[in-house]
């Protein structure tokens, strides 16, 4: 009966703690979930919020930038928020880097500047992206986008609609989880209607293998959020 209280206790203690947290966005849908967070705490108001064991504590100690550990405790205190009271499932990673859940349920992770976004889906795959919109896209696409892609390109909106290709090749790569992918070659997009919230049509041509996917975008706070599922 002692145990059962202090867990919780625990657990309310938690879940204050994660109501004060900087989620900035949160979408709830039939097969998936998004969250993302703006992470500006420290390394101790972080392990204040996500009890470690000792285990991960000395995961986390071992990491040598400061930059990797905070990608990792912020990863883990988000997912709590999509496990506010039972346990963290484990993350896993392959030989591609593609994380996994030792539950049912894909996931995929993204990271920009102070911002993280996970999605979680009852299906087998999914991919998530989100970036800073940056001018330099410009220059880079070349290397991301084949001839159509960029004959496609308007005048207007130009930086938006280069992320949104961008973003859509990033969870396409995600969604495929095979190692070498080549992004001009691999990876197509069809031409779109940019609006500040939309869908693209995209599909992944490789060898003898070839699958299609919508992909939903939407831009928010001078980013650009791209994701997708798929069985």
């Amino acid at each position: 009966m002692c145990n059962s209280a202090n867990f919780l206790k625990k657990i309310d203690i938690l879940q204050a703690q994660q109501d004060k947290m900087p989620l900035v966005l949160k979408k709830d849908e039939n097969d998936f979930s998004i969250r993302i967070w703006h992470s500006t705490e420290s390394f101790e108001e972080l392990l204040k919020t996500e009890a470690l064991s000792s285990a991960d504590k000395k995961k986390w100690e071992n990491f040598q930038s400061d930059k990797r550990k905070r990608e990792w405790l912020t990863v883990r205190v988000l997912l709590r928020t999509f496990f506010p009271a039972s346990t963290l499932p484990l993350i896993t990673y392959d030989q591609f880097g593609k994380p996994s859940l030792d539950i049912n349920r894909g996931i995929s992770i993204s990271h920009t500047k102070e911002f993280v976004a996970i999605i979680i889906t009852d299906k087998a795959n999914a991919g998530i992206d989100i970036e800073t919109l940056r001018d330099r896209i410009t220059v880079l696409s070349s290397k991301f986008c084949n001839k159509e892609e960029l004959n496609a390109v308007p005048a207007l909106n130009r930086i938006e609609y280069l992320h949104v290709l961008w973003g859509a090749k990033e969870v396409l790569y995600k969604l495929h989880g095979r190692g070498e992918m080549d992004f001009r070659a691999h990876l197509h997009i069809e031409p779109f209607q940019f609006e500040k919230k939309g869908t693209v049509n995209a599909s992944v041509h490789k060898n003898d293998r070839s699958s299609s996917h919508l992909i939903a975008y939407q831009l928010w706070n001078n980013m650009m959020l791209t994701y997708s599922t798929s069985d």
